[in-house]
């Protein structure tokens, strides 16, 4: 397993709708000029839940300064019915009131397993990187 650590700089964009949202990966990149002379590489957007105080990714969505955009599922590690009650009712309230997704992916979305979460992240920044936008 790679570990590998990035430093993430947030900067609020208006004009991003939901990268992996049921328009399958559709959304607006008219300001991504705003980065072009910044050392940004590619955004991600992790959407998952805290389970057992760790956060898991359930989606991952990546749109690059090139403007391409990806969007990867994930397996989560434990089943829902092994949750703790707590760890349940967290899911629940995530799924209703923030992001909306299941905790199961469904077949279509094509999911990996949660370790690989960190192996398309390091591809993603391996494929986008430039001599000017990478990592010191």
């Amino acid at each position: 397993m790679h570990n590998f650590f990035f430093h993430v700089t947030l900067k609020t964009i208006s004009c991003f709708s939901p990268l992996c949202g049921p328009a399958n990966g559709d959304f607006s990149v008219s300001q991504m000029d705003d980065f072009s002379d910044e050392k940004i590489c590619m955004i991600l957007d992790l959407e998952g839940f805290f389970i057992r105080k760790q956060f898991q990714v359930r989606k991952m969505g990546c749109v690059s300064h090139t403007q391409e955009h990806h969007c990867y599922a994930f397996y989560l590690e434990t089943p829902y019915s092994a949750l703790f009650a707590k760890d349940q009712c967290t899911v629940q309230y995530i799924r209703k009131h923030v992001h909306g997704l299941s905790f199961v992916p469904q077949t279509s979305e094509h999911a990996q397993p949660q370790h690989a979460v960190s192996l398309v992240v390091k591809a993603l920044y391996d494929k986008y990187k430039t001599d000017t936008k990478k990592l010191p």
